[in-house]
């Protein structure tokens, strides 16, 4: 069995050391196709108004359960059901107008619906080929003059890349309460030596205690040099 492993190193320029020489890559862009499915919870049966609520046991598995397309959801939803919302509820400060959020119509809510641990994780496996990868994704957290205080951010992510990695790589994201209720993350440069299938996993920490983690627009791309991206 092949096995893949992955590093988190520096973005950017890469230095390569051969022969004793040291000599300069050209620096690499996320220009090549999508890699995750479903990157913005859009696509699925959503069969309530507002919101529903998920678990391991329901997504995609019963007729009236709903089904989050392309996502597995870990089996702590048995006891915090995972929330997955439509825009105009309000939650989050995510406004009513599509054209006015970047982040579409639908997002997730990695609180769920208790918001107190165990936090219900989503997850999802790609098959990737040996090359570097970018990972993003929007973290979000209430806020806005009609929000309780107890319900503004900051809220935290822990973001864990596994499936055949061992061992896992876990990466922790924190927003700033003091800027947009919105907010992009990054893990800028992933690295797989090789061919195989990666796990991406997305829970939040169990100090969490926040009524609003928001979860939208993931996104795996991976890196070619400048030259190749400009190429038709």
């Amino acid at each position: 069995m092949r096995r893949t492993t992955l590093w988190l190193v520096a973005p950017a320029i890469v230095l390569i050391v051969m022969s004793g020489c040291l000599t300069q890559s050209e620096v690499e862009l996320p220009c090549t196709k999508e890699l995750v499915t479903n990157g913005s919870f859009e696509d699925g049966n959503f069969t309530t108004v507002g919101f529903m609520e998920l678990t391991d046991q329901t997504n995609c598995k019963t007729p009236t359960g709903g089904c989050l397309q392309g996502w597995s959801i870990g089996s702590d939803s048995r006891t915090n059901k995972l929330q997955w919302y439509e825009n105009g509820s309000g939650v989050g400060g995510v406004p009513p107008d599509p054209d006015a959020n970047p982040n579409g119509k639908r997002f997730i809510n990695l609180s769920g619906a208790t918001h107190k641990p165990p936090f219900p994780p989503v997850e999802q496996t790609i098959n990737v080929a040996a090359g570097r990868y970018q990972l993003l994704f929007d973290l979000g957290q209430s806020g806005g003059p009609n929000a309780p205080p107890a319900s503004i951010g900051p809220v935290s992510l822990n973001v864990t890349i596994g499936g055949v990695i061992n061992p896992p790589i876990t990466v922790s994201f924190t927003t700033d309460p003091n800027k947009a209720l919105w907010q992009t993350q990054t893990i800028p440069l992933i690295q797989a030596f090789n061919d195989g299938d990666i796990t991406l996993t997305f829970l939040a920490p169990p100090d969490q205690t926040k009524p609003f983690i928001g979860l939208d627009n993931v996104s795996l791309k991976q890196l070619k040099p400048v030259g190749a991206c400009l190429r038709p």
